[in-house]
């Protein structure tokens, strides 16, 4: 948690079926816009599907990556997460500082 200690990652963890879609994005653009980072990784995004249909969770995520190309933030899944491997229900926001996650 150094990088947490230093203001430099921030996580943001809830259950899908706290809110509705919007609500979910609505959240992110706020934790994105009060946090400034240069990567956001959200995992795992198939737990969306719980509380949406396919169509419906797209065009959440496609709004989601265009706010966050507007801004030049990168954003990441962790390797095996579109299977819905994820031991954890919840959906977890992960924020980083760095532009480059390799500088740390």
């Amino acid at each position: 948690a150094p990088w947490e200690q230093k203001g430099l990652l921030r996580f943001h963890n809830v259950r899908p079926s706290v809110y509705v879609l919007e609500m979910h994005l609505v959240m992110m653009h706020k934790l994105i816009k009060e946090f400034k980072p240069g990567v956001v990784i959200i995992d795992p995004i198939s737990n969306l599907l719980t509380i949406g249909k396919p169509p419906e969770v797209k065009s959440v995520l496609t709004r989601l990556i265009d706010f966050m190309k507007m801004d030049g933030i990168g954003i990441s899944r962790p390797t095996g997460s579109a299977t819905g491997g994820s031991i954890s229900s919840n959906l977890a926001v992960r924020l980083t500082r760095t532009r480059c996650a390799s500088s740390l």
